[in-house]
């Protein structure tokens, strides 16, 4: 497998060392479209000159008209063949044999057919002596074999019974049937058999049939590629701004570009698949859309629904009618989405009958694929783990496919408001309002904007809103209350966790610098001291999407299924990209074990994948950030500790983080105290104490309960008041 490029400078070796590489890419971008265009005009004048050929086609036609004789030899040859092979193989008695031969010979008739692809369907025929040549297409012929070398057709009565190919292999297509005095013998394949035994002495015959049509052939075949480059040369501007639609990287289009070039020039070293793993909405159908443009390609958009059938052997047609459709339509694309679910890796869970049964139709169909055929088949999944193993081998080509950088959000969203009607200028911070978005998204929030603001005006508040919106689709775990305002924590703790919140914000643009950013984080201290909450608000400062999974969705009852539901959530954590995975209580998913006690086999397994999925890089791509939460590291495993590339300490609350705490609390409350006053005396009773801020909420609603209790009795809501006297005899409070 090739590896994924990750060199800005494209391998100047593509396109036979057309373009010499400069190091700015927008600018190779620019060479290359030039120097295609050259190569076009001057591929024009070269074709036009084969083209034009007019001798070929004449003694082509003088060779059909006067050299075919052979055939007439050939036929009697194996004829005579035939009749031996009754009479030895099948102990006919002679008679019978000599019947056979002549009620053969009677109506039987020998035809040059000469491919024009790489199967049978499109043929040059020559019917026989004397006669002239025709194109003819045979619809249902699959069969396959070199283009320009002649294959025999042995006819009888209107019915073609067999082909002998150049391989010296045949093909039987009916069976000749004799019948003598009310009996009857079918020949199967020894009809067949015989005419093949005794081809190898026409040999010379057929080189000559090869050779004189070979001109002719070169002359169709430039034809051809004339209209192509007519066509290229004609849509060059066009396909240029169909790229520059196309947002990704300017190596990764480059490369995209030279090798689609090979391809469509039928160059041995094209391509013969290409897999485009990345997160879903990131364009990979896009690309494929426009490589089919570009090409002037026929391309089928396939997906599971299109492959897979109730009934075992349903599906292997299916399979195989496609590949056909693209031999047919050549040159052709298939585009296979979410090939993960169509290709799936045989043996594994996930795997049943049906979905093997589509992988091993697959594998023969794509390696029937000869050379220079002109089938491309582009793969796009966000679970290459899942594919078949044969399968991945058989792309050859792998490019992943990252969310867009700042930049490129910029441009798209510019693309797509003016799509949606919008012609108000995107504001300046636009790449920081929709960090981590892919272009599905960016296409939707356009879509969001334009159904509630103005064209003419568009403002960083009414994306902020739309943005929201779309992020909550999938991340309704942090709502409003979550702010750095209602965040009462140490002044210094509360500043790294805003320089965290600041990095994983705005990702691209600090690792552009050179900033090397910690993706994870091990938040640390005791229940109630507020790294939960910590989490949360620096989900919805930053707008990342959020997932805090509870020990029972990670932890599963047998061995073996607790790993598989860690890799989901961090596959899940890539497809919502960019993510905060929270992991709270540590040291219950992941304890350390002891060495004097039964190991938690369940525990250890989940531990191990933890550590896989963090130390693999899976967690760094696609800005998956994670953060762990534990009262004690030293009740973690110790492996899984050591990933944490930063640890923040929360302390228990000093008087001044406690008095800011319960004024925090005590807010909006009905008290029959000053706020500021009470708050103050509370939090001077907790001297010398440890009190977390979870401790004071809970002290709060305590005090709480106890007036509402007193209001009941006396009367009502209106009654309600909280008192410094609800706070006697409290935990913390009491004397």
């Amino acid at each position: 497998m090739e590896a994924v490029m990750q060199n800005p400078t494209a391998d100047p070796s593509y396109n036979g060392y057309v373009i010499a590489e400069p190091d700015d890419m927008s600018a190779a971008l620019d060479q290359y479209w030039i120097q295609r265009k050259a190569s076009r005009v001057e591929a024009l004048d070269r074709l036009e000159s084969l083209a034009n050929h007019a001798e070929a086609a004449r003694v082509w036609e003088m060779y059909c008209r006067q050299r075919l004789g052979f055939l007439t030899r050939l036929l009697r040859a194996g004829a005579e063949a035939f009749e031996q092979e009754l009479l030895t193989e099948l102990h006919w008695n002679r008679g019978f044999a000599r019947d056979a031969r002549s009620l053969f010979l009677r109506d039987a008739r020998l035809e040059i057919r000469i491919p024009l692809g790489h199967n049978l369907g499109r043929v040059v025929r020559t019917p026989g002596v004397q006669t002239s040549y025709a194109v003819v297409d045979y619809a249902e012929c699959n069969t396959t074999s070199e283009p320009g070398k002649p294959v025999v057709a042995v006819n009888w009565r209107g019915r073609d019974l067999a082909l002998l190919l150049p391989s010296l292999e045949f093909v039987e297509l009916d069976t000749f049937v004799v019948t003598v005095d009310q009996a009857s013998w079918s020949t199967a394949d020894t009809l067949p058999r015989s005419f093949l035994s005794v081809l190898p002495e026409f040999s010379g015959e057929l080189l000559a049939a090869e050779q004189a049509f070979a001109e002719l052939r070169r002359t169709w075949e430039a034809t051809e590629q004339l209209a192509l480059v007519k066509k290229q040369l004609e849509g060059i501007e066009r396909v240029s701004a169909l790229w520059q639609r196309v947002h990704i990287p300017a190596h990764q289009k480059l490369e995209l570009l030279r090798r689609f070039e090979l391809f469509e020039d039928g160059d041995p070293a094209a391509p013969r698949g290409l897999l485009l793993v990345g997160p879903p909405g990131t364009g990979k159908t896009s690309i494929a859309r426009t490589v089919a443009e570009t090409l002037s390609c026929h391309i089928q958009l396939l997906s599971l629904p299109d492959f897979k059938r109730v009934n075992l052997g349903d599906s292997a047609r299916e399979v195989r009618a496609r590949w056909n459709e693209a031999r047919e339509h050549q040159p052709s694309i298939m585009f296979v989405d979410d090939c993960e679910g169509v290709l799936t890796r045989r043996g594994a869970i996930q795997a049943d009958k049906i979905s093997e049964e589509i992988v091993e139709t697959f594998l023969p169909e794509w390696e029937g694929v000869r050379e220079r055929s002109r089938v491309l088949l582009i793969g796009a999944t966000n679970r290459p783990d899942l594919l078949d193993d044969a399968i991945v081998s058989r792309f050859g080509w792998v490019m992943e496919i990252h969310l867009p950088d700042s930049d490129n959000r910029k441009e798209i969203f510019k693309q797509e408001i003016q799509a949606v009607g919008i012609t108000a200028a995107p504001p300046g911070n636009i790449s920081e309002l929709t960090q981590g978005m892919s272009g599905r998204d960016l296409s939707n929030l356009a879509a969001s904007l334009r159904s509630y603001s103005s064209s003419e005006d568009l403002t960083a508040e009414d994306i902020g809103r739309a943005v929201t919106a779309i992020r909550k689709l999938r991340n309704s775990g942090v709502d409003e209350q979550f702010n750095w305002d209602t965040l009462i924590l140490d002044a210094a703790i509360l500043e790294r966790l805003k320089t965290i919140c600041t990095l994983w914000r705005e990702a691209d643009q600090w690792s552009s610098h050179g900033v090397s950013i910690a993706r994870s984080v091990l938040l640390i201290g005791p229940p109630g001291a507020g790294k939960e909450r910590s989490a949360r608000t620096i989900a919805r400062e930053s707008g990342l999407n959020f997932l805090a999974p509870t020990i029972a969705q990670l932890k599963a009852m047998v061995l073996g299924g607790s790993a598989n539901l860690v890799q989901q959530l961090f596959e899940r954590g890539r497809s919502m990209a960019p993510v905060i995975i929270f992991l709270n209580n540590l040291d219950k998913l992941t304890p350390r074990q002891s060495p004097f006690e039964p190991k938690d086999r369940l525990a250890e397994e989940i531990a191990s994948q933890l550590q896989q999925e963090m130390s693999s890089g899976a967690s760094g791509a696609g800005r998956v950030f994670l953060i762990g939460a534990v009262r004690d590291p030293d009740l973690v495993d110790d492996d899984v500790v050591s990933f944490f590339a930063d640890r923040i300490e929360f302390p228990f609350p000093d008087a001044q983080l406690r008095f800011r705490l319960l004024s925090v609390f005590l807010t909006s409350k009905k008290l029959g105290f000053p706020l500021e006053e009470g708050a103050q005396m509370l939090a001077g009773r907790l001297n010398g104490r440890k009190a977390s801020a979870g401790d004071l909420a809970r002290c709060v609603q305590a005090a709480e309960q106890r007036a509402l209790t007193r209001a009941i009795r006396t009367g009502g809501p209106e009654h309600l008041r909280i008192e410094l006297e609800d706070f006697e005899g409290l935990p913390n409070f009491a004397a």
